[in-house]
């Protein structure tokens, strides 16, 4: 095996025959979108440093842990670029076992618009707690990993165009494993992640040992009360006032909230699209014309330039319980992940109707799993836990569900010692 940890050059070699125009043209770019390979790599590395993460970039595969001085109390992690083919590689975060002894391996896989560095307040911990090795990485075409051309034909069917971004996905995770000889994982996915994971276990179960399930998007089945304003884009009726009285005004605020104790998110969403504002709707409805077209929210970011990072510190704004430093370290992060050229990204409106329906739902789907299945949902999650629920409890081969207490969608990072606990006992156990 070979592993790429030279750093990547951030753009192509110059063009001597556009001369000055192209430097024009560099200037111009750099100026409207300030990111570059090399703050991207600079962003991952100050957010991995705020979870106490010491990288390591030299030649891993001579590299003996002893032989890298460790600073203090930090985890020392080796950063590589595992070749999938010629010309494309998977960015991966690597944390050895400390007693070196476990054949276990942990493979943790990222949401959508995410990367590994999300993970950064649980690897010091799962690293001194799982008798596991780590994994993490950035699936292909996001992240730091590699960005390949990624192109729709239009002219295909949905099921033809879904297959080919599972395919895509599937694949190059199975060339990442194949390169880095792992014969069994324990493989997380979280969302999208775990979309993708509950895949590729259904296509290659002799390489899982367990499936774990965080919060993944496209479980459920579009519900009925859903289907005009998903499949055509046409907004609920409002009720009639004295029939308007489901919710109470505070559970009826804003559409993406997280769901309100005891109601079930699918009738706290479509509730809060009845009342939403002229305005609201407007743009709802701009946004699901982009989402047919396959513009990513990625794309959006990118034509927003130098205000992108607006867009990342009101998205990392919710996670109140972070330090500034923090905050602004994964808004950073956030931003040159996203910035990047444009690859897999576009990958979310194949896959995914509006409001994050699967076209094909894992429900139909993952019930013929052959591996331990371990399904985890926070408490306040905003993915549709009672299919989860349900789902987990229909399947053939042996499941658990968890709900991991005071967090969201995003239960890693909202509560990452409850989450690092759960897995940590999922891990470690050898049933």
């Amino acid at each position: 095996m070979q592993v790429q940890t030279s750093r990547f050059p951030d753009s192509a070699p110059k063009n001597t025959s556009s001369g000055i125009f192209f430097n024009i043209f560099q200037y111009i770019h750099s100026w409207y979108l300030p990111t570059s390979r090399s703050l991207a790599e600079t962003s991952e590395k100050n957010i991995l440093s705020m979870g106490d993460v010491d990288l390591c970039y030299v030649d891993c595969e001579t590299l003996d842990y002893n032989e890298h001085p460790s600073k203090n109390d930090l985890l020392t992690a080796k950063m590589m670029n595992v070749p999938v083919d010629d010309e494309n590689f998977i960015r991966t975060l690597f944390i050895e076992n400390k007693n070196g002894s476990t054949n276990k391996n942990l493979v943790i896989t990222h949401g959508f618009g995410n990367g590994l560095g999300f993970y950064f307040k649980n690897y010091k911990e799962l690293g001194n707690s799982l008798d596991s090795n780590i994994y993490s990485i950035d699936w292909l075409g996001m992240g730091l990993s590699s960005r390949p051309d990624f192109k729709i034909n239009k002219k295909h069917s949905h099921q033809e165009k879904v297959a080919f971004a599972e395919e895509f996905f599937i694949e190059s995770l199975e060339k990442w494993r194949e390169e880095l000889k792992i014969e069994k994982m324990i493989l997380l996915g979280h969302s999208f992640g775990g979309y993708m994971s509950s895949l590729y276990a259904l296509k290659y179960p002799e390489r899982i040992e367990k499936l774990v399930l965080e919060s993944p998007v496209g479980v459920p089945e579009t519900p009925e009360s859903l289907r005009d304003l998903v499949d055509l884009g046409k907004f609920p009726e409002k009720r009639p006032k004295e029939k308007d009285s489901l919710l109470k005004p505070s559970q009826a605020s804003s559409v993406g909230e997280d769901k309100p104790t005891g109601i079930h998110p699918h009738e706290a969403r479509i509730e809060r699209f009845r009342n939403a504002s002229f305005q609201y709707k407007l743009l709802a409805r701009i946004a699901y014309k982009l989402w047919e077209s396959h513009l990513s929210p990625q794309s959006v970011l990118r034509f927003f330039g130098r205000l992108g990072p607006r867009l990342t510190n009101k998205y990392v704004s919710k996670f109140t319980s972070f330090s500034e430093g923090e905050r602004n370290a994964l808004s950073e992060y956030m931003f040159h992940v996203s910035a990047q050229k444009g690859s897999s990204e576009y990958a979310i409106g194949v896959i995914l109707k509006p409001l994050a329906f699967a076209r094909f739902p894992l429900k139909n789907r993952i019930i013929h799993l052959l591996v331990p299945t371990i399904f985890l949902y926070g408490d306040r999650d905003s993915m549709d836990f009672v299919a989860g629920k349900e789902l987990s409890d229909s399947l053939k081969v042996p499941s658990k569900y968890y709900t991991i207490p005071d967090a969201g969608h995003n239960m890693h990072l909202d509560n990452p010692e409850g989450f690092n606990k759960v897995l940590t006992e999922i891990v470690n156990n050898e049933s």
